[in-house]
Order: structure tokens, then C-alpha cells, then sequence
């Protein structure tokens, strides 16, 4: 049976475009906001975590212009609209890898190197990458679920919000018992999920790819 991703669809494109448009923004204005708390707390992972959101940033300003293109073309070639959300999804998926072997590589050197962390201020800005989260997957909801780019982007989002739940319990367990190795083990947890999630999201890329020349 063959693929269909329903990019042809201008309805639900431009709810794809709008959708992917609104998350990019939101993602970027959190990110700064997110880095500085780890660098100012000594979180990795809440430094993690601003690293996932420059990459979801990218992803989702990709995923936002390939839905433009797609919907917005000259010539409406079904083959070519289609596979631009697909080659957006695919570089999706190697961000999603490039970014978890980071964070593996990070905690590695925490685990070598502990390094004092204000737990105070780590919870604080991880309670509102979890609100941010929400709010950006609340939004995504609204695009069109079977869509590979749209997986992919919920997939980034989903990262984000592991790693914000993440650094809340190693928040909490820092302000009560000052066991600071829980930072870089929960980010290393988090970077493994990642990589799962991106490995079944491009297997699903590549099979559609080939279905899509």
C-alpha cells in the first residue's frame, strides 16, 4: 500500500506551518532564558536542555520552511512538496543524535569533574522549561499527527520535556541531600531516550523516503 504523508493537503498544511511557525518562536525565547540558568546554577542539565532547544529551534524553523515551500511552490509537483518535509524530518533525526551524544559526553566530564550547582535556581527555570513544554506540545497538537516532520518535532519537544522533568528531581535531590552526580546521571538517562525516539523516527523517514522518489 502506498505512502501517503497528506502534504498535498493545503488545509492541513497550513496548520502544520502555522503550528511548527508559533513552537520555533516559543522554543527560541525559552532557550536563552534556559542556558543562562545553567550556567548560572552549574546544571548540566539544565545546560543539556538549552543545548536540545537550539537544536529544536533549527529543527522547527526547518520543518516551518519546508511546510512553506511545500504549500507555497510554483508548481505544485506532488513528489517534490512531499519529500521536503521528509528531508527536514531526516536532518531532524540526526540533530536528535548529534545532541544526545553531547549531553553523553558532558556528564561523562561530570561525573570525572563535580562542579558545585544552586539547586534553588536549577528548579526554578526547569518548572518553567516543563510549563514551556507543555504549552509547545499543546500547540503542535494541532498539526497534522501522521505527518513525519510533525513526529519529529514532537519528538524534540518530548526531549525538551524529559530533560525539564529531569532536572526537577535532580533539583529537589540536590536542595536535600546535596548529591550532585544525580545531574549528570539524569541528563545521561535523558540523552539515551532521545536517541531511542530518533532511531524509530528515522527508520519511519527512510522507509518513506524510499516510497518517495
Amino acid at each position: 500500500m502506498p505512502h501517503h504523508d497528506h502534504d498535498h493537503n493545503p488545509t492541513i498544511n497550513a496548520a502544520n506551518c502555522n503550528a511548527v511557525g508559533l513552537a520555533a518562536l516559543i522554543t527560541g525565547a525559552f532557550m536563552g532564558v534556559e542556558l543562562m540558568g545553567g550556567i548560572i546554577s552549574g546544571s548540566l542539565a539544565l545546560i543539556a536542555d538549552a543545548g536540545h532547544m537550539l537544536t529544536d529551534f533549527a529543527a522547527l524553523a526547518l520543518a516551518w520552511a519546508a511546510f512553506w515551500l511545500s504549500n507555497h511552490s510554483a508548481h505544485k509537483a506532488i513528489g517534490a512538496s512531499q519529500r521536503l518535509p521528509l528531508y527536514a524530518a531526516a536532518i531532524n533525526c540526526i540533530s536528535l543524535f548529534i545532541i544526545s551524544a553531547w549531553i553523553l559526553w558532558e556528564a561523562y566530564h561530570r561525573f570525572q569533574d563535580p562542579v558545585p550547582i544552586i539547586g534553588p535556581i536549577m528548579f526554578i527555570i526547569a518548572l518553567g522549561g516543563l510549563i514551556v513544554n507543555l504549552i509547545i506540545l499543546k500547540i503542535l497538537a494541532k498539526a497534522d499527527g501522521k505527518n513525519l516532520n510533525i513526529k519529529a518535532a514532537n519528538m524534540h519537544v518530548m526531549g525538551d520535556l524529559l530533560g525539564s522533568i529531569a532536572a526537577i528531581i535532580a533539583a529537589i535531590a540536590i536542595m536535600v541531600t546535596g548529591w550532585t552526580p544525580i545531574d549528570p546521571l539524569l541528563s545521561t538517562l535523558v540523552a539515551l531516550l532521545i536517541a531511542r525516539g530518533a532511531w524509530s523516527i528515522g527508520k519511519e523517514t527512510l522507509h518513506a523516503l524510499r516510497h518517495n522518489h
